[in-house]
């Protein structure tokens, strides 16, 4: 994919995702032995195979000095938003805030009772070099999650929307959050951790831990389960939680880089075995099956890089 204009990063450094790669990333979704329930690995390993072509001998021994991974850190943008290189707008972001609309000023954290502000945007991305860009799978935010909907790839164009919320950010996506999941002693702990908030007050709903958090403080594009790789900051995400799950591994190589907890289906419905390092992931149009042995450490088999502190 060309890389979109006025984006300043070369083109191998800025994490994309194709049409087909969604396809194939939804079809296994709710594929049996395909959609492995460890730390979200079903986009991590996405990512690594859309990155793929990055790790090939002759680009490495071209690119050597330039190659990078780009990921979001969450807690560098955590106390502004709208100030974050990333969000600022800029000719060299990734676009910012979206034009302020009319909404309800308060969002309901269901199933809890608690409510959160609002954001300050909520429309058209109008700035930066993704500017007035258009998405075309619909908009699925009120689909529900546990099976594709009929219409998931219907032609359906609409702009990229943002509505920046510094609140979402702040509250569970800070340092102290990135903390807490990297001392978490297992890995169904750090599982639960990156999906549920240490609130009290939203903790026994299940919710808001810092992935989803992460989604959620960008606004609509990037919290529709389905349609969110569309969103241009979906991939630094989720390689910031690849990050998460390498600096955990490292912490602990010998115990912690084939750690695997979870069933072959996402939120165990229906009720699967669980997996193990021999299970197979299916790729569709982008690659030969892989089992999670290959794809659990970024220093085995195809992989070969590794993340700053």
């Amino acid at each position: 994919m060309p890389k979109p204009p006025g984006v300043p990063f070369p083109q191998a450094s800025v994490s994309t995702i194709s049409m087909q790669s969604i396809a194939c990333a939804k079809d296994r979704l709710f594929c049996p032995q395909s959609n492995i329930q460890v730390f979200g690995i079903e986009w991590m390993t996405l990512l690594r195979k859309d990155c793929a072509p990055f790790h090939k001998a002759a680009f490495l021994q071209t690119n050597r000095a330039d190659l990078g991974l780009r990921y979001w850190n969450w807690a560098l943008s955590a106390n502004n938003l709208s100030a974050s290189p990333l969000f600022d707008g800029s000719p060299t972001s990734f676009s910012g805030n979206g034009d302020p609309i009319d909404a309800d000023p308060v969002i309901p954290l269901t199933p809890s009772n608690v409510s959160i502000p609002r954001g300050t945007g909520g429309g058209c991305v109008t700035n930066g070099p993704f500017a007035n860009m258009i998405l075309n799978l619909p908009d699925l935010d009120s689909a529900p999650n546990d099976v594709f909907p009929p219409n998931g790839f219907h032609y359906s164009p609409h702009c990229l929307t943002r509505d920046l919320n510094t609140f979402i950010a702040r509250a569970f996506t800070g340092q102290a959050d990135v903390d807490r999941l990297l001392a978490s002693p297992d890995i169904a702990t750090l599982q639960h951790n990156i999906d549920v908030s240490s609130w009290p007050a939203i903790r026994e709903a299940g919710i808001m831990g810092p992935h989803a958090a992460a989604h959620m403080q960008l606004g609509r594009s990037m919290d529709d389960f389905w349609t969110a790789p569309q969103e241009p900051t979906f991939m630094l995400h989720h390689a910031m939680v690849d990050r998460i799950w390498a600096l955990w591994q490292a912490q602990d190589p010998e115990n912690r880089r084939w750690a695997l907890n979870g069933t072959s289906t996402i939120m165990n419905a229906p009720s699967t075995p669980e997996v193990d390092l021999d299970t197979q992931l299916t790729w569709g149009w982008l690659s030969e099956n892989k089992t999670l042995r290959e794809i659990m450490s970024t220093k085995a088999y195809e992989y070969n890089y590794e993340y700053g502190d």
